[in-house]
């Protein structure tokens, strides 16, 4: 089995939207299989130390159990949908996951053709294991969505992770900002079957996550006085951002460091 730098080797860098706007990913193309279908690869690097609340500590074993059993043979999970607000952490979360479990991340498609190439690709590739990525799947796969390409999306995708059965070392991965408007067939037993909520961190979860950014030159691209956060005034920040998701402490210190240099 080749390994991941070999894929990048032969990979070409590119960049594109995901479902969500704004979602912009890094991606790399490799060789096509049997030349019918080119995948678009994700890279799983994270800019900074991730941040996980206790609370995800379990679920994250299982899907990287399944992930690791999938590559054996043992089919104990399809799929998993991470459901929470804008900023929590989701796409994040799947990248860390890609990576430790070593496996191939993949942006899918939300063409149904594409789709059916996609799982064709994996099921025939010699990467294993491979994860199928859907970024915001609630932009196509609404309950409401009964009829148009919308319905035809949610029934090729639903069709394709049904016919997993014969194939070892696939998982699906998706997000959601709101998953309770999740079209239950992609939520019924043996698909998208396994979710898990990512709330936005507590008082100890935000300073946690205050002291990684404060610590990490590449979040504050505008610091260029290298104005230090210390750890009081994090302590402060923490306790008056109640709701705040990673991303809205992100935001907030880049912003302080911008008008401090105006200072």
């Amino acid at each position: 089995m080749a390994d991941e730098p070999d894929v990048e080797e032969k990979g070409r860098k590119e960049k594109v939207r995901g479902a969500g706007e704004g979602s912009l990913y890094e991606v790399r193309s490799i060789p096509p299989l049997l030349g019918r279908f080119q995948p678009r690869i994700v890279d799983k690097e994270l800019e900074h130390e991730l941040y996980i609340p206790d609370y995800l500590g379990e679920a994250i074993s299982n899907i990287k159990y399944w992930i690791g059993e999938n590559k054996l043979g043992f089919l104990n999970g399809k799929g998993a949908l991470l459901t929470g607000f804008m900023g929590t952490g989701k796409t994040k979360l799947v990248k860390k996951i890609a990576k430790e479990t070593d496996a191939l991340l993949v942006l899918g498609s939300y063409d149904p053709k594409e789709i059916q190439l996609t799982f064709e690709w994996a099921r025939e590739s010699e990467f294993k294991p491979v994860i199928i990525f859907y970024d915001e799947i609630d932009q196509v796969g609404k309950k409401e969505d009964t009829i148009g390409k919308e319905y035809e999306i949610i029934t090729e995708l639903s069709r394709q992770i049904d016919g997993m059965e014969d194939n070892k070392g696939i998982y699906v991965m998706a997000t959601s900002n709101y998953g309770s408007r999740i079209d239950r067939r992609l939520k019924r037993n043996g698909r998208l079957e396994y979710e898990i909520a990512v709330l936005p961190p507590n008082l100890k979860g935000r300073k946690e996550i205050l002291e990684i950014l404060a610590s990490n030159s590449k979040v504050l691209e505008s610091n260029q006085h290298k104005i230090k956060f210390e750890g009081k005034l994090l302590d402060e920040i923490a306790k008056i951002t109640f709701g705040y998701t990673g991303a809205d402490l992100r935001r907030l210190l880049s912003m302080a460091a911008t008008h401090a240099q105006r200072i």
